[in-house]
């Protein structure tokens, strides 16, 4: 004999929809989360970049400027005795660098060309040798600002000291890219005497 007074084990319909319901929000905020953490991970690799860029950056350029040398006949610099030549347009600074492979001093320039800091070489020290523009900062990186300062180049009897401030953000699509200032101030090794 079946005994029909007897409850049937299981879920009811609305405890079913509840149960449902709650697992659906732990898989939003879950979700949400996991989104989170790979943005934040991907402004992390943004931000990384962006610094190591600019630290190549400088000290490549600063590595050069500090190993300059007096231009004594002016054909570098454009004005004989000078160390360094500035210009406004574009950014640039050109300088007697030296050079590892020949031994000797080559005519070098840093300019801002467009978004990217780029090199120009000369194969002896005339400014009027100067190879193409070698990019020096990764593509990674848009260059917003390039600035050189210069002190003690001249008769004022102070050893030259060059500032070099770079303005760069990343490339990346995100509307937030991460941007930076970085600034060195570099002395001349080779003592003006």
């Amino acid at each position: 004999m079946i005994n029909n007074n007897q409850k049937t084990k299981g879920f009811t319909l609305v405890e079913t929809l509840v149960s449902l319901l709650i697992f659906g929000f732990i898989s939003i905020i879950l979700v949400n989360v996991f989104v989170s953490v790979l943005n934040s991970q991907k402004r992390i690799l943004q931000n990384q970049e962006l610094m190591n860029s600019s630290s190549y950056t400088l000290e490549y350029m600063a590595k050069l400027i500090r190993m300059a040398s007096n231009d004594e006949a002016g054909n570098c610099t454009g004005t004989a005795g000078k160390n360094y030549s500035l210009s406004a347009a574009p950014d640039s600074i050109t300088f007697l660098a030296y050079d590892i492979k020949s031994s000797s001093y080559k005519c070098t320039q840093f300019l801002l060309d467009s978004t990217t800091i780029k090199e120009r070489k000369s194969t002896d020290d005339d400014i009027a040798n100067l190879g193409t523009a070698q990019a020096i900062t990764s593509s990674s990186v848009q260059v917003d600002g390039l600035t050189f300062g210069l002190t003690g180049d001249g008769t004022d009897n102070l050893q030259p000291k060059v500032t070099i401030m770079i303005k760069m953000k990343s490339t990346s699509l995100s509307v937030n890219a991460p941007s930076l200032i970085v600034q060195t101030s570099v002395s001349q090794r080779k003592l003006d005497i």
